[in-house]
């Protein structure tokens, strides 16, 4: 008695959610969603409307800021990761596994592969690590460069556009890290992406999950017409730093409303 419940899930149709009933949810004083999926989710399984908080994901905008990256520190992390001079840098940071869809990333390189402009850049590593250096090592693309760590700041700083290509999500973080650089993205309609791109008109959603064809269009839109890097960090301070969200979880563990 007097012991408040709370509990979070981070996916609208995977995992624990499938675990959720009436029963269970009547136990619970508070069920918190990172998107709007999820609180339905919640409520198809019996949870009460007033019961759930919608609280997205946050981040220290503080260390995903562009000041940090002068034109000198810039053209050093630049180097250091192998990237040639004065060239485009499409991304994809993230784990190598069948959620991420790595290989069709790949695929959108090839894409490209005429466009001395642009280089691909993967950062990551995953049960599917093997099959992307063996596609790599075999069709040997030049304007591709691979590197399993790096820190994460570093490499959107020096990114033009981030690509998830993702099956599924629940709130990204590395949208809204990319995003706090000023940085548009190319995504899938997963998880709040798209609410994410609205907030911010930093990047485009793609609605079809393997439409590598649409990923190769919002790039090319993306690197032909960026949008307004000061509107989109803006948006992405404004709307989910990590100091801004905590106070909603703080309301949330004590039942503030």
């Amino acid at each position: 008695p007097g012991l408040r419940v709370v509990n979070q899930v981070y996916d609208h149709r995977v995992g624990w959610i499938n675990r959720y009933d009436a029963e269970l949810a009547r136990l619970i004083d508070a069920h918190i969603g990172c998107n709007e999926k999820i609180c339905r989710a919640y409520e198809e399984r019996g949870v009460p409307r007033e019961r759930i908080y919608r609280i997205g994901h946050g981040i220290d905008t503080r260390q995903f800021d562009p000041a940090l990256y002068p034109e000198e520190r810039r053209r050093a992390v630049r180097e250091q990761i192998g990237l040639p001079p004065g060239s485009k840098v499409v991304t994809f940071m993230g784990r190598l596994h069948p959620q991420k869809r790595p290989m069709d990333f790949v695929e959108l390189a090839r894409r490209f592969v005429n466009d001395p402009a642009v280089t691909f850049l993967m950062v990551g590593d995953g049960p599917l690590a093997g099959t992307v250096d063996s596609v790599l090592q075999r069709v040997k693309l030049r304007n591709f460069v691979r590197r399993p760590f790096l820190k994460a700041a570093d490499v959107l700083a020096v990114t033009d556009v981030l690509v998830l290509p993702s099956e599924y999500e629940g709130m990204p973080m590395v949208i809204l890290e990319v995003q706090s650089m000023g940085k548009p993205v190319v995504v899938t309609d997963v998880g709040n992406a798209r609410e994410i791109i609205e907030t911010s008109g930093g990047g485009v959603v793609v609605g079809s999950i393997g439409d590598v064809n649409a990923l190769a269009e919002g790039v090319k839109a993306m690197l032909e017409n960026p949008p307004d890097p000061v509107r989109v960090r803006e948006a992405v301070v404004a709307n989910f730093d990590v100091r801004r969200i905590a106070h909603a979880y703080k309301r949330a563990l004590l039942g503030e409303g």
